[in-house]
């Protein structure tokens, strides 16, 4: 074939070419994520590598800056700076900086009625009578409010836990509307940083015919339990005994002043049922306590969430994040971090057995 006519066909394939343009789909990236923690701040590096593991195993890219030295008001400002863009927080711990930063007025109030509190009757154990045609279950309720929210000319209705300005859900809402546009408070979840009212086992197979689950319950068996404090505890008016006894009027069987350092020797010894202690201490992993749930709001929730730009709040990510809300308990981050303390477990290694089983 001559010139002339390889000039023809590769007019021809020009042509055929443009006749037929290319319309695969064009591969959309998942977003980046710049995530970091406080240097050396233990809570916070987990926390991180968490939502780090949680972020990559659902196909959002992101990259791990190296922890900072930084103090709230430093990293908050670095964030504001588009230094990195998401950070692990505590609800109360931010919005207690987020309020002393800019005083306002619409801070929340706190709606707890003045009256005494009283005591209730112990609750019965959910159980099912299958002697009759059908079944029975007795089991605690909960009460609940409904919160209206509109998006986008659209309303949607959410059943939400009844709320004080102690609560997480009061809280989320008073820092998001003090934080500036370019920052959001997200994923707050179950996990929770304060002093807590934890009860052993022997205890709670002790009362095993009633629910012992929120300190409601708890002040209806007060009777038969002893409690341990620490002297800070008995003194605590915000979120220590005095606030106990204000909210729910327990009456215990004895109420203990021991140290910290003791508490542990003081369950061994089955000299107390029920301790309060920080929910982090590693206690309530090695002793196996549960911690007994503040319905009423007694102290402020300090839940572990995420500070994280606007830019990034974005479908992808929130799914992702969503998935940690639920799963992380208080009793849960204990364990995690007393596997760090106590056997010097990589942070990294913990964070993804947690993550890679969601």
């Amino acid at each position: 074939m001559g010139a002339i006519g390889l000039a023809v066909l590769a007019v021809v394939a020009v042509a055929c070419n443009k006749a037929k343009p290319d319309t695969s789909p064009v591969p959309q990236l998942m977003p980046r994520v710049s995530i970091t923690s406080v240097k050396g701040d233990v809570e916070s590096e987990l926390m991180a590598a968490i939502y780090a593991r949680v972020l990559e195993n659902t196909g959002v890219r992101v990259t791990r800056v190296d922890p900072v030295s930084m103090d709230r008001g430093a990293y908050y400002k670095a964030m504001q700076d588009g230094q990195f863009q998401m950070i692990p927080e505590f609800s109360h711990d931010l919005l207690s900086f987020l309020l002393d930063a800019t005083p306002t007025d619409s801070t929340p109030s706190t709606t707890n009625s003045l009256a005494p509190a009283t005591t209730p009757e112990p609750v019965l154990m959910p159980t099912t009578d299958t002697s009759g045609a059908g079944s029975t279950t007795t089991q605690a309720t909960t009460t609940t409010i409904a919160a209206t929210t509109t998006t986008a000319g659209s309303t949607t209705t959410t059943t939400v836990p009844p709320t004080n300005a102690n609560s997480l859900t009061a809280q989320i809402v008073a820092i998001n509307s003090t934080l500036p546009n370019t920052l959001i408070a997200y994923a707050a979840t179950i996990a929770d940083h304060r002093p807590e009212i934890a009860c052993t086992p022997a205890a709670i197979k002790a009362v095993s015919t009633y629910q012992l689950y929120t300190l409601s319950n708890l002040a209806s068996l007060a009777p038969q339990m002893r409690l341990g404090v620490t002297a800070a505890y008995r003194t605590d008016k915000e979120a220590g005994l005095p606030a106990l006894l204000r909210f729910y009027a327990p009456e215990f069987k004895s109420v203990d002043t021991v140290e910290t350092a003791a508490m542990g020797a003081a369950i061994d010894a089955g000299t107390v049922d029920c301790v309060a202690v920080d929910s982090f201490d590693p206690l309530i992993a090695t002793k196996n306590l549960r911690i007994i749930l503040d319905d009423k709001y007694m102290g402020a929730a300090n839940a572990a969430i995420v500070l994280m730009a606007s830019t990034i709040n974005l479908p992808e990510v929130t799914a992702a994040l969503d998935k940690v809300t639920t799963a992380l308990s208080t009793e849960k981050l204990a364990r995690m971090l007393n596997e760090i303390a106590a056997n010097g477990t990589n942070i990294a290694v913990v964070a993804n057995a947690f993550a890679d089983n969601l």
